[in-house]
């Protein structure tokens, strides 16, 4: 709740700002902006890149730079703003944890040689506010820039598997701390920009670029001391088709503002 608090004030103070400063945003040829009643209501579908690193413990553990994709529906007002709920999720590429007796993770020491494999997935709900700006480009294609902040729910699914051919690993004391290891959901803060464009009445195109406070994401069930910190803060870079439930009412490139 106190989370959420911070976000709604946060949201006001920028809706605001952006009201104030919506006629100097910049342009490349400044013509009327698309309004949200000519399509109230869109879903769409991107891929995107997620550019983070892991942390502290979790190093070993999982690569850093993964892709995803994501879902989410979006809603435009009459005016330039506009929301959108969605959720991503990133692949769980497989990582390889090799010990040796001695070697120390999460605040114990395997007594065992074993590979581990480790697989870390990142999953996240999110909330956005848009505000939309139209230019043209590319022999008049109209565009929209995209300026947006929101929070996302982060969660991570944590799967590491220990070698059962090994004698006597189910007492190894690395092997029950890792066992522990499990994923929280954690909130994090989302700073948007980006562009899109409508190809047809239903058809749309977007690319985005998101900066998210992902440091903030930590693991539970660690034994007292360990840093629960799992990654720095993140970029990702998305593309992605919309798709425009109602429809716009004149196609974007004859549309004359």
């Amino acid at each position: 709740m106190k989370a959420l608090s911070k976000y709604l004030c946060a949201l006001s103070i920028f809706m605001l700002v952006m009201n104030a400063n919506a006629a100097t945003l910049p342009t490349l040829q400044p013509v009327k902006s698309l309004q949200g009643a000519r399509y109230p209501w869109t879903l769409g579908f991107d891929a995107n890149l997620l550019y983070i690193h892991p942390e502290n413990d979790f190093i070993p553990l999982t690569y850093g730079d993964r892709v995803g994709a994501e879902i989410y529906i979006a809603y435009r007002t009459p005016t330039i703003w506009g929301f959108e709920f969605g959720y991503n999720w990133t692949d769980d590429r497989q990582k390889n944890l090799s010990t040796v007796p001695g070697t120390q993770l999460f605040g114990a020491t395997s007594t065992h040689t074993a590979n581990y494999h480790c697989k870390i997935r990142l999953k996240d709900t999110y909330l956005d506010l848009y505000a939309h700006k139209m230019f043209t480009f590319l022999n008049k294609r109209k565009w929209e820039a995209k300026y947006g902040i929101g929070m996302g729910w982060v969660r991570q699914t944590i799967k590491i598997h220990y070698p059962r051919d090994v004698v006597g690993i189910r007492d190894d004391p690395l092997k029950k701390a890792l066992d522990n290891v499990d994923g929280k959901t954690r909130a994090t803060w989302r700073f948007n920009l980006g562009i899109q464009t409508l190809f047809t009445r239903y058809l749309g195109l977007r690319s985005i670029l998101t900066y998210q406070t992902t440091s903030t994401i930590q693991a539970k069930g660690l034994n007292y001391g360990v840093n629960p910190h799992m990654f720095g803060n993140s970029f990702s870079v998305s593309l992605g088709m919309f798709w425009n439930v109602s429809g716009y009412y004149y196609h974007l490139q004859d549309y004359d503002g």
